[in-house]
């Protein structure tokens, strides 16, 4: 009976232990948890420019601005990309411009816009090619009363070597369009239209490859004989006073091949 009891009790002891256990298990998780959920950490908003730091144990990013007493308005810009929950990031904000979009032609466009010409450009509506040409580069922030222009580029057919390709081009001229289509020409190649000629929409421009050659001939040069009157001899006739050979002279030709045909030759002096 003794030993029955002892069981019981060493029982009940672990049974309590047990429990104690659980409960001191409990608590400290619960307060890791806790320290965790409270742990600061500190955001950096640039604010149109202008970078502050917030110590925050806020996990949502407008939480955080609030925190930091920044209103954002209807058109402003609020980019999170470098935005981190729990962690040391950034967050940016892009307040609204009024500036304008132009081609320089028949679109004009005034629009309130935050964040860079690349933002401004979509929000006003018009597509930018991979060939047109802006006044800023795409990533410019925008400025207040800033003018984007752009320059719509047009296609222009080059043929050479016999392959026609089509290149895109906002203006220039002739030599500048065959340069952007990547054709080496060398100073004889000529062009047509000729190079210092301003390009146009639709235009269709020829490269010629202009060769000389050079080549050297033996010719033959007729003999002269001389005569002459003599009082002893009747009025038609002469006497020959020299006899004359055939002699021999080399010359020099200048041949122009335009695209791999002779066109042209020309003696050289």
């Amino acid at each position: 009976m003794i030993d029955k009891c002892k069981e019981l009790a060493a029982y009940a002891r672990s049974i309590r232990s047990r429990i104690i256990a659980t409960i001191l298990l409990a608590v400290f998780c619960a307060g890791t948890v806790f320290a965790a959920a409270t742990a600061s950490y500190t955001v950096t908003v640039v604010d149109d420019g202008q970078a502050r730091s917030v110590i925050t144990t806020r996990s949502d990013a407008n939480a955080i601005l609030e925190q930091a007493k920044v209103e954002i308005g209807a058109d402003d810009k609020v980019d999170l990309s470098a935005f981190i929950s729990g962690e040391d990031s950034t967050i940016t904000i892009y307040r609204a411009k009024n500036v304008t979009v132009s081609d320089g032609e028949a679109f004009s466009k005034s629009i309130v816009a935050a964040g860079t010409v690349a933002d401004a450009v979509a929000k006003s509506g018009m597509t930018l090619k991979q060939s047109d040409v802006l006044n800023f580069p795409k990533d410019t922030l925008l400025k207040e009363g800033m003018s984007i222009s752009i320059q719509i580029a047009f296609p222009v057919q080059i043929t050479a070597d016999g392959k026609p390709q089509t290149v895109e081009v906002v203006g220039g001229t002739v030599e500048d369009a065959i340069r952007a289509a990547g054709i080496s020409m060398d100073e004889d190649d000529e062009s047509t239209p000729a190079k210092d000629q301003p390009v146009t929409d639709g235009m269709e421009i020829r490269v010629d490859r202009v060769d000389y050659q050079l080549r050297t001939e033996k010719e033959t040069i007729a003999f002269k004989k001389l005569t002459e009157k003599s009082v002893s001899m009747y009025t038609d006739q002469r006497k020959v006073v020299q006899k004359g050979e055939n002699g021999e002279k080399e010359v020099t030709y200048k041949d122009r091949y335009v695209n791999g045909k002779l066109v042209k030759t020309t003696v050289e002096l």
